[in-house]
């Protein structure tokens, strides 16, 4: 790490003296200055300082709010992973269908918040549809059993397999959502 970081610095040393003595012999050589002040002179660079610090207060705000708008959708993502987990132990720990049931409804509707924000925000792009998908399936396995309490008739392994399918899909929408 630390030869690294010397390599660097020195690469930057040498840059700087091979700009400096090039710039120098271009100076001497193609350059001729007045050092009066004309009043174009202070125009443009009152109108370039004003542009550039514009453009730079525009860019910031912009990637900030984006920014800000990812880590809302990374955010709910992350709870919908956390409610998924919590099902899945739930299931794991024979807990009864009473326990289980809203769970699965707290899972949906965080699924339709994250839907919901997905299309008020710059990502309208982002497709939702296998997240969609993953929880049908989920959902369809996770809830096959007969009577409320008795949670023992359901395919565990099932399950298990669409939950993981289904944080899957939650971690490649993170994923997704950090590229963009």
């Amino acid at each position: 790490m630390a030869f690294g970081k010397i390599m660097v610095g020195v690469s930057f040393s040498i840059l700087f003296l091979l700009v400096g003595y090039f710039s120098a012999g271009f100076l001497q050589t193609c350059w001729v200055f007045d050092y009066t002040v004309q009043p174009m002179d202070i125009i443009n660079l009152v109108v370039t300082i004003f542009i550039s610090l514009y453009v730079a207060w525009v860019i910031t705000k912009k990637l900030t709010e984006e920014r800000f708008e990812k880590e809302l959708l990374i955010s709910d993502l992350k709870d919908i992973e956390v409610e998924i987990k919590k099902i899945l132990d739930a299931y794991e720990k024979s807990e009864p269908g009473n326990v289980i049931l809203p769970a699965i409804n707290q899972l949906r509707i965080l699924i339709d918040r994250f839907k919901k924000s997905v299309q008020k925000t710059v990502s309208k792009k982002l497709d939702t549809a296998a997240l969609d998908s993953s929880f049908t399936l989920f959902y369809r396995f996770a809830t096959d059993y007969g009577a409320v309490d008795n949670v023992t008739d359901v395919d565990l392994p099932s399950v298990q397999n669409h939950g993981s399918n289904l944080i899957i899909e939650v971690r490649n929408l993170i994923s997704t959502i950090n590229k963009k």
